[in-house]
């Protein structure tokens, strides 16, 4: 989904920007881009109106570098994926994506370039605040990443108001799948379908994923809703989800969840050697903290999970549907879930293997980043 509403330079060196006046549109054949100096390409997004870095006239300064010619090289494109396009028509291995801090509304994209040895990063520009995407309440998810030989690291925003969920990394079995990345120090809140929407999936949803670290991030407020039609309580939506054989070599560590109605931490379809550790859990799951899923379809079962060194509480509250009282489950003991007393399946998944945790379900909770 294209959202025509961001202002992006690309450059060489440094970067391109746009002026008080304003400049060309960009195109794939734009003459203006001229090959990066070095290996990396640098792109800069501004919120809507401001130009690169902040146009003249918006309390911003103009921003550009010199081209290998001498002169200055001005680019306006108007999307995360036009910016990728750019990258794409560069023929870059190595790109960085500096956002301006600010608010950007109503916007999702795609990311697809994943060459064999690339690298690519997302994070807010030096010195302008932290960039807060807010979907508005859309459904979908805030970006959909296709399977790739490329690493992508995401830094330092906030991601808001997504019904279905933040980030998709969509490399299931037989797509490739993806080695390598990182989400850090992002917030991910108010996503599920508690106000509106078909469907809350995960603030993380990682398909066929490796060696992924995802460190110091917030994982708040990610609520579905009562389903009255169907009389059953809010479904499954998770903070992270691991799915289609990922996991192996992943760390999710130092982060937080917080209110949240399905179990902030999940992995499925044979999923595992994911290390859980040192992060703060309250009001968050169901069927335990950490919980593998085994579906009929699956032929594969997980092994290799560790749950260590956090401190969490219990479960998020829910309706009984017996008696229509909320209740809440006491996971005192048992964090974990692997799936291991699922019956009439083909494997017995291996247990989580729980390290030392703190339960303590009356503690106090503050988020790492600030929004």
């Amino acid at each position: 989904m294209r959202k025509p509403v961001m202002l992006i330079g690309l450059s060489t060196a440094a970067v391109v920007g746009a002026g008080a006046l304003g400049v060309a549109a960009w195109t794939p054949q734009s003459s203006n881009l001229v090959t990066a100096s070095g290996d990396e390409v640098v792109v800069y997004v501004s919120p809507p109106g401001e130009g690169a870095g902040g146009a003249a006239g918006a309390g911003g300064t103009e921003m550009a570098a010199k081209s290998s010619g001498g002169g200055s090289s001005k680019v306006n494109v108007t999307s995360l994926d036009e910016a990728e396009e750019a990258l794409r028509q560069k023929g870059a291995t190595k790109g960085t994506v500096l956002v301006k801090g600010g608010r950007y509304k109503g916007q999702s994209f795609t990311w697809s370039y994943m060459p064999a040895g690339g690298e690519f990063t997302i994070k807010p520009q030096p010195g302008t605040g932290r960039p807060v995407f807010d979907g508005g309440g859309q459904d979908g998810y805030w970006t959909s990443v296709a399977a790739g030989d490329a690493k992508l690291h995401f830094r330092g925003m906030t991601v808001r108001n997504y019904v279905t969920g933040g980030i998709h990394f969509d490399g299931s079995k037989g797509g490739g799948g993806f080695s390598g990345g990182s989400v850090r120090n992002m917030i991910f809140e108010r996503m599920g379908t508690i106000a509106r929407g078909e469907r809350g999936y995960a603030a993380l949803h990682l398909q066929n994923v490796k060696n992924i670290d995802i460190a110091n991030n917030d994982f708040w407020d990610l609520r579905n809703r009562l389903d009255k039609a169907a009389k059953t309580n809010p479904g499954q939506v998770h903070g992270i989800y691991f799915s289609e054989g990922g996991g192996k070599g992943s760390t999710v560590s130092g982060n937080t969840f917080h209110k949240i109605t399905g179990d902030p931490v999940r992995a499925s379809d044979g999923a595992g050697g994911i290390r859980v550790t040192g992060n703060t859990f309250k009001s968050t799951g169901w069927y335990g903290v950490f919980t593998f899923w085994r579906f009929p379809r699956d032929r594969d079962c997980s092994t290799g999970s560790t749950f260590s060194g956090n401190t969490y509480g219990n479960g998020h509250p829910r309706r009984s549907p017996a008696t229509g009282k909320m209740q809440t489950k006491n996971f005192k003991g048992a964090p974990t879930r692997s799936g291991q007393d699922f019956k009439g399946l083909g494997c017995k998944p291996e247990p989580i293997r729980n390290g030392s945790n703190r339960y303590a379900p009356n503690a106090g909770i503050s988020m790492v980043n600030k929004g």
